[in-house]
């Protein structure tokens, strides 16, 4: 192929890459929920108590800024990874009990033992590049750890690490498995752009009635999600995630477009069965 080609190749890659990523925005900022200027809703915490909302804090009016990223998924395979531990589909490292030396963990300092074997294992990938993330994990069986971008996290299948442990008959706990993505090759695609605050995402949801009457908001949390992928990259968006409980005690996650204010999950919110 000659260098002509290749390199016409590149552009019809770049514009095409281009127009999505305008295509999305537009498609955002129409679908934008337009706050109404009235001051009934400034605060917004008052008006979801009155409907029984619980609430963990009065939410953020600050802002800050994000990007389109794209990135890399690591290649396991192109790495060197512990014989021991099995690949799935080049991209996932999940090694089990029977090919780990036996971790004997105390409940009562399940945390910080579990952070001692994230930092010090060597049969983790990269395992500088991850932070413990505490709205994921559910200690003491589930610790999640994922990457960032400039102080960012990543809350996506696509870059993260579970450790996951069990129950011992001496009343301890043990590892019994932990499994790895990693992206790499992070980088913005465009400039530097304002996001929404927790406060504005917190009120598109409200006024989209996706926040029912007697529920319990959790947490919220800025991360960056996965939007698509094209040619081997993937993409991402920065996304405002918010846990929401209903009476019934389920647990749905729903995602706001950081950019333009858009909800992300159509239809139905997602439950969680599990973790990401």
């Amino acid at each position: 192929m000659d260098f002509k080609r290749i390199e016409f190749i590149f552009l019809i890659t770049f514009l095409s890459l281009n127009l999505f990523l305008a295509f999305s925005y537009f498609q955002g900022q129409a679908e934008t929920t337009q706050l109404p200027e009235s001051s009934y809703l400034d605060n917004i915490e008052s008006r979801l108590k009155e409907e029984k909302i619980t609430i963990p804090h009065d939410f953020s009016t600050q802002e800050k800024e994000g990007y389109y990223l794209s990135a890399l998924p690591t290649n396991f395979e192109e790495r060197e990874v512990t014989k021991n531990a099995r690949l799935n589909d080049a991209m996932t490292v999940v090694e089990d009990l029977e090919s780990i030396p036996i971790v004997d963990i105390s409940k009562k300092n399940v945390r910080q033992e579990v952070e001692s074997f994230v930092t010090n294992s060597e049969d983790i990938v990269e395992r500088e590049s991850y932070t413990y993330s505490s709205a994921l994990s559910e200690p003491p069986y589930a610790f999640v750890y994922t990457q960032s971008f400039e102080g960012i996290p990543f809350y996506d299948g696509s870059s993260k690490l579970v450790v996951t442990l069990e129950d011992t008959a001496n009343g301890r706990l043990t590892l019994s498995q932990f499994s790895q993505t990693h992206i790499e090759d992070v980088e913005p695609l465009r400039e530097k752009q304002i996001l929404i605050t927790e406060h504005d995402a917190i009120v598109t949801l409200y006024l989209a009635s996706r926040i029912p009457n007697g529920a319990t908001i959790k947490q919220t949390t800025l991360a960056y999600t996965k939007i698509f992928s094209v040619r081997g990259k993937d993409v991402y968006v920065p996304t405002w995630l918010i846990w929401i409980e209903n009476k019934d005690k389920e647990l749905q996650i729903e995602k706001i477009n950081a950019f333009s204010n858009s909800i992300i999950s159509s239809g139905m919110s997602e439950v969680r069965k599990e973790t990401f």
